[in-house]
């Protein structure tokens, strides 16, 4: 069975479901690029955010069978990304070798004080949308920031019925990450 283009993400998993692998390769195949920079945004280097968007792809395609549709479909992929990062983050990060001293390991060159500082930076923002926003408010602030999707993009991708949509996704994700800085600074 031969795909044509333009063909809807409903579908091509119909024609999977007809038994055309190239169906699914098509499709998740449109996702590729996403999933790998939502993994990226977790993983923060190259080879790990590959290894995850590899294993989020792998699971859409095991998954595609039991797909109802009740959402559409690169949400319901977004889904299992975020599912996989997840689970990848809360897996040990920090390795203990005692062979190593840590003094051996500063590096006290400017740029590298400043890399050190943006770490940080990152790593607190991380913290932050982890302790204070919802899924769909971190899936939003990625998708708009990181990946420069539109506003309406967004509140279609992640299926949200609300009047305000992404807009009022963002906004209340802003607002609680602001409150969230203003404490963090407040107890340093």
């Amino acid at each position: 069975m031969r795909v044509q283009v333009g063909t809807s993400d409903a579908e091509l998993v119909a024609q999977y479901r007809a038994g055309s692998t190239q169906a699914a390769e098509e499709l998740l195949g449109r996702y590729a690029a996403s999933v790998y920079l939502w993994c990226r945004h977790f993983a923060r280097d190259h080879d790990s955010a590959m290894d995850l968007g590899q294993e989020a792809l792998l699971r859409g395609f095991e998954g595609m069978a039991g797909f109802r549709g009740d959402a559409p479909f690169g949400a319901w992929l977004f889904t299992i990304t975020r599912r996989v990062c997840y689970k990848h983050s809360r897996r040990p990060q920090l390795r203990f070798d005692p062979d190593i001293e840590a003094d051996q390991l500063s590096d006290l060159r400017p740029d590298a004080i400043e890399q050190a500082h943006a770490d940080q930076l990152a790593e607190d923002l991380q913290m932050m949308m982890q302790q204070h926003l919802t899924a769909d408010e971190q899936q939003a602030l990625v998708l708009r920031y990181e990946m420069g999707l539109s506003v309406e993009d967004i509140t279609r991708l992640l299926a949200l019925k609300a009047a305000s949509g992404a807009r009022g996704v963002l906004q209340q994700a802003r607002r609680k990450l602001r409150r969230a800085l203003v404490d963090l600074e407040e107890t340093r």
